[in-house]
């Protein structure tokens, strides 16, 4: 009988008080399991007990009484189940369902053998009626664990199957939602990636834990639904040790509160990793990186991901390649990792190698002091794929809008601003276009800009354009396009600040009459300077500059207004 039901596809059907779960005892060819299989993990002895036979047609062949007893059933004269031990796995080729369980048959009788070849039997169905819900279909059906998780949780954590749903998994899984306000699919996701909570008690684990990240780390509500939701286990873990991380991080590492919450708000699952991991990581970044162990607390601020990097496979490799390859010398070593410590998350040896040796292979001819150089202004380059399609069309793009043909002339601009090895094709020709398309500039003229400062295909489109926007504005020019002389004889102005440096001494210039192109080239010196070069008193330059004498000759003409009677003086005012 069981060889004749085994892969066949017959529905079975268990009935709660309050809902029908249809299932079929097909196993799945990928896993050798089906949903009978899980169900039976399900059932407790007593629960097993309840289930009766409901159909007149259909007739109950056996249900084991106790998980026990079905383990030692023997088939084929051969044990098979060993000690299963927390519902961990199966025996050979067998399936809970032959373990647990004799397979169901109709007591109909059976299809005459003079019946067609292409008659079909009716599907048999089963049907039980259990006095109470099945944990196995609470978690999947009612709150939706997906068929992978519920997977994980038979065969990992199969006693969590054991629980009654009403005295323990649904009060539990409203609990969680009300104290961390979860949706219903974020519940599912929480309990499916961290079934051991609903192993918890509420008042003793759970419960605590909330208050203990509430009190001890001062997080507001909201971080602490984003903290457990993201990283559940945290729940799972002792309070004890979480209370040694944070003596840690505050007292060995000297971070604030602030430093910590920030710390967990990018990386929650730090309170996972055990103090001597912790430790072991700190120890081997004082001693390679040359850093204070004040620094260490930053790094776990603005980098937490780097504490989950092996030593032996991550981290010491990349210190060899900055020390050995490149030629980073400790105090290097450290003002890298202090200025953008997540360059170590790259893949800096298997990237960096390749990337060295394009710089200061042909036709650049890049020194290694050159290289380091550029690396340590611009970290990111260490996560350059220089055989990537992405860096071929960019060296492509950006050689045409220079003019330059790889060679000495453009490894020196690329060392003036090697943060456009980062870049994409697309960003390098949004940054054109507000040349081409605003100012009108051509081919030639892009070149110019780019070879006197290629730092402008790093500054944003639109702040660029709102700079250009006050030059036509300050000075009453038609268009952005009669502001290209300007940029094109001083392009470095669109690297000022709008309102701190630009406004102001446009302003003042435009209105002492200083052309255009000649102001923008006094835009790098100090303020004292520039005010002496607009005029020796800027406040009284700016106060009569709309005077009839100063609309000659200002400078000229201040002078002469200066020293003339202050009856006088009145007169000349309009």
């Amino acid at each position: 009988m069981r060889d004749q039901h085994r892969g066949s596809n017959n529905p079975i059907i268990f009935v709660t008080k309050d809902n029908d779960y249809s299932i079929n005892s097909q196993s799945d060819p990928e896993l050798g399991l089906s949903e009978v299989d899980y169900l039976q993990r399900c059932l407790t002895p007593a629960e097993m007990e309840d289930a009766k036979d409901a159909s007149d047609e259909w007739r109950r062949v056996e249900l084991a009484k106790s998980p026990k007893e079905a383990v030692e059933r023997k088939s084929d004269d051969k044990l098979v189940s060993e000690n299963r031990g927390n519902s961990r796995g199966l025996s050979g080729k067998e399936t809970a369902w032959d373990q647990f369980i004799e397979i169901l048959e109709p007591t109909s009788a059976p299809t005459s053998s003079a019946s067609t070849p292409s008659a079909k039997t009716p599907a048999a169905t089963t049907r039980y009626y259990m006095k109470t819900p099945v944990p196995y279909y609470f978690l999947r059906d009612e709150l939706g664990v997906s068929e992978s998780n519920m997977l994980r949780i038979s065969l990992d954590h199969g006693q969590v199957l054991a629980l009654s749903v009403e005295r323990n998994l649904r009060p539990k899984v409203a609990w969680l939602r009300t104290a961390l306000r979860l949706t219903q699919s974020e519940a599912a996701a929480l309990v499916g990636s961290s079934p051991g909570l609903l192993l918890l008690s509420i008042e003793d684990n759970l419960a605590p834990k909330l208050s203990w990240l509430q009190e001890d780390l001062g997080l507001a509500f909201r971080d602490r639904r984003n903290l457990i939701v993201r990283c559940p286990q945290i729940l799972t873990t002792s309070t004890g040790s979480l209370l040694m991380k944070l003596a840690f991080f505050q007292d060995d590492l000297g971070m604030s509160q602030a430093d910590v919450q920030k710390a967990l708000r990018l990386m929650p699952a730090l309170l996972m990793l055990s103090l001597d991991t912790l430790m072991d990581k700190v120890e081997f970044l004082l001693a390679a990186f040359s850093i204070e162990i004040t620094d260490v607390g930053s790094l776990l601020v603005r980098a937490p991901a780097l504490f989950f990097q092996s030593i032996e496979d991550g981290l010491k490799p990349k210190a060899r390649f900055l020390r050995r390859d490149l030629g980073l010398d400790p105090p290097d070593m450290a003002s890298l990792l202090r200025r953008m410590p997540r360059a170590l998350n790259y893949n800096v040896v298997r990237r960096g190698r390749p990337f060295l040796q394009y710089l200061t292979g042909q036709p650049l001819n890049l020194s290694k002091g050159e290289v380091a150089r550029m690396v340590l202004r611009s970290p990111s380059l260490l996560s350059t794929d220089v055989g990537s399609p992405r860096f071929l069309h960019l060296m492509d793009a950006l050689q045409g809008a220079t003019g330059l043909p790889p060679g000495p002339a453009f490894a020196s601009l690329l060392q003036r601003f090697p943060m456009v090895l980062s870049f994409t094709a697309a960003r390098l020709q949004a940054s054109l276009d507000v040349l081409v398309r605003d100012l009108g500039c051509d081919a030639g003229e892009v070149a110019l800009v780019l070879q006197k400062h290629p730092q402008l295909v790093g500054y944003r489109p639109e702040a660029v354009r709102l700079k250009l926007s006050l030059l036509r504005d300050v000075y009453g020019l038609e268009d952005l396009g009669a502001a290209k002389p300007a940029v094109l004889k001083a392009p470095a102005l669109v690297s000022y600040s709008l309102d701190t440096r630009l406004r102001p001494r446009l302003e003042m210039a435009a209105a002492a009459g200083v052309p255009l192109e000649r102001a923008v080239t006094w835009l790098p010196l100090t303020e004292a300077k520039f005010e002496e070069r607009v005029g020796r008193s800027s406040t009284e330059a700016i106060s009569l500059a709309d005077t009839p004498l100063l609309r000659q000759r200002p400078n000229a003409r201040l002078r002469k207004i200066l020293r003339t009677p202050k009856a006088v003086k009145g007169a000349l005012l309009p």
